[in-house]
């Protein structure tokens, strides 16, 4: 696609004849709660937690393009420590141990840890783990003694050591994929993750009353396929919902991955777009029902995965897959940061505990032919990002599969777009910069060139600037104007959710939803359906209302069509823009489908508030 930049030195400035519109108001600040600039901390991120791998002049050079460390395996054993009766004297013994070697490490400091995401494997698995966080004790059983030994844990590991106590637990990675693992002495699945559950809450009891800044959640779901099976939402109600109602208010967040890729049952297909969108909100929205506002997320895995890669030498054009896939999400989270606490791209350091002659596929460094160490493309997404800053103003798209956001820092605007879907033709209209000029325009474009990532920075010293922005490109544009600008105004973006959600579609039947909204001024308000339909059904209803006024269903959503999705079907969500004047404090929302089939997951209202 072609894209123009024509910046006039005053007011609003368009290019003509282009297809999909993007409008910074250089008037407005934009908050989401209580977020009001990029929180770097919680996106931009790797799988990885400090330790010995990196020498200290890699240290040095991950440190200079603001490389995160965002989770770590670690834990004193608790489920079968209790079995071989562990004390806390050993556990005291451990940790001082572990401290003096921390301590060593090149890139050391006593808030180390602050920001990781601490994990356990749930059981020893096939490999036969020694780390592991729980043991098989039977129905209603008490795991108040795995929760003192997980106290003791962070005591002897990090206060005595005077080391930052990591910010979020999550007891167990993964565990219900590991729920069978317990066959051999007959326990049903389905009792496994309702102990597992029951482990969460007596663990986060625990951990709230001797640490009370410490976060507890989980259950970082491998697999968050929560309208099967049969597209009857089973999965959602037997795992994450029961999990949710099992923990109950000592859950602190709701965790869970997000894979493009072999997802599920090993069909090739992309959670990026709609889909992510709809997994979000059925667990915000039903938070909201069951506990009056939504839980916060934390996303500790992010990407793209397949089985196949672990059998395969290394790749570039697998590496462009990743990174594809981890901007597409990493934007998608960044859109909606006010209820996002923590995100997690997988990406390893060296790996080298893998024992195989082809590296890890999502190591940021392998062992060249010569054998020496270097950087995979991978190490590219934290380069893309790295002198990203600012508060958020007010950026809109026309286009869902274009996302778009915009950051201001003094003299610099930065807008950040990503595109989901094909080549786009795109028209930037920058509103209200007061008499400020630009003084210089800077290229940031990460994108794949016959199969190889590409990363580009380019300097312009005009006030045209074209470029081509190709199918899953991210584009950063960096606008150096020759006065701090000073937004008059802030918008608040606030999103509510139904008081029902998980309805049937039954044919020329109304599914009808009240949407409970505050008062005040508002800009704009989007109502954002979650739709879940078998393939071969139209995905959208006939009819839609707010409060009695039919709108037209756009034809178009973030992302592509999930025509792949062959087990279940279309499930993601929809964005109707709505009128403001038509909007009351109680809305109702109705929609009628022709055909029978599939359910309406949630409906919210996202509506601009004007402050």
């Amino acid at each position: 696609m072609r894209l123009l930049f024509f910046f006039c030195l005053l007011g609003c400035v368009s290019v003509k004849a282009q297809e999909v519109k993007i409008d910074i108001d250089l008037s407005s600040f934009k908050t989401y709660g209580a977020t009001s600039a990029l929180e770097r901390e919680k996106f931009f991120n790797s799988h990885n937690s400090p330790g010995g791998e990196f020498t200290a002049q890699e240290w040095d050079f991950l440190k200079s393009i603001k490389f995160g460390m965002g989770r770590c395996f670690m834990s004193p054993n608790p489920g079968s420590s209790v079995a071989c009766g562990v004390t806390g004297d050993e556990i005291r013994k451990k940790g001082e141990r572990w401290g003096a070697s921390f301590k060593k490490l090149p890139m050391y400091n006593s808030s180390a840890m602050e920001e990781i995401i601490l994990t356990s494997h749930p059981t020893p698995g096939k490999g036969g783990s020694k780390n592991y966080a729980f043991h098989w004790k039977g129905l209603g059983a008490d795991y108040s003694p795995e929760a003192k030994i997980m106290a003791d844990f962070l005591k002897y590991y990090f206060v005595e050591n005077g080391i930052s106590l990591p910010r979020y637990i999550e007891p167990m990675n993964e565990p219900y994929v590991h729920a069978n693992d317990y066959k051999n002495v007959w326990a049903k699945d389905s009792d496994v993750r309702v102990e597992m559950a029951r482990y969460h809450k007596m663990m986060a009891q625990e951990l709230h009353k001797q640490f009370p800044n410490v976060k507890v959640g989980g259950f970082a779901s491998a697999w968050p396929y929560l309208e099967g099976f049969n597209s009857d939402f089973e999965h959602w109600n037997s795992r994450m919902k029961m999990f949710i109602d099992t923990v109950g208010k000592e859950l602190d967040f709701v965790s869970f991955h997000i894979y493009d890729g072999m997802n599920v049952k090993g069909e090739d297909c992309f959670r990026s777009g709609s889909n992510m969108e709809a997994i979000m909100d059925i667990i915000e929205g039903y938070c909201a029902i069951k506990f009056g506002k939504p839980l916060p997320l934390l996303i500790s895995e992010h990407g793209m995965t397949r089985k196949d890669w672990l059998t395969q030498a290394y790749s570039e054009e697998r590496d462009w897959k990743i990174l594809r896939s981890v901007n597409h999400q990493t934007m998608q989270f960044m859109q909606r940061p006010g209820n996002i606490l923590k995100c997690i791209p997988f990406f390893s350091g060296k790996a080298t505990w893998r024992k195989d002659p082809n590296p890890y596929p999502w190591v940021i460094s392998r062992k060249n032919k010569d054998g020496d160490w270097e950087w995979t493309h991978l190490i590219k997404y934290f380069q893309f990002w790295k002198d990203l800053s600012g508060k958020y103003v007010d950026a809109q798209s026309s286009d869902p599969d274009i996302l778009s956001l915009a950051f201001l820092d003094k003299k610099r605007l930065s807008v950040v777009l990503n595109n989901l879907e094909d080549d786009k033709n795109l028209e930037l209209n920058l509103c209200n910069a007061h008499g400020r000029k630009i003084k210089s325009v800077k290229l940031r474009r990460l994108y794949e060139r016959e199969g190889i990532p590409v990363l580009e920075d380019t300097d312009y010293s005009g006030e045209q600037v074209r470029l081509t922005l190709r199918r899953d490109e991210t584009v950063i544009v960096s606008f150096e104007y020759n006065q701090a600008l000073h937004p008059s105004s802030t918008l608040d973006n606030r999103k509510y959710y139904a008081t029902e959600y998980l309805k049937a579609v039954k044919a020329g039947e109304a599914n009808s939803f009240c949407v409970k909204i505050d008062s005040g001024k508002k800009k704009r308000a989007l109502l954002q359906v979650g739709i879940a339909r078998p393939h071969k059904k139209s995905i959208l209803p006939a009819q839609l209302c707010l409060n009695g006024k039919k709108y037209i269903i756009p034809d178009n959503w973030k992302g592509y069509d999930q025509a792949d999705r062959i087990k279940e079907g279309f499930f993601g969500v929809v964005d109707i823009p709505v009128a403001i004047e038509d909007l009351k404090n109680d809305n109702e929302v109705s929609l009628i489908f022709d055909t029978e089939g599939g359910t309406v997951s949630t409906v919210a209202l996202n509506i601009d508030y004007v402050l």
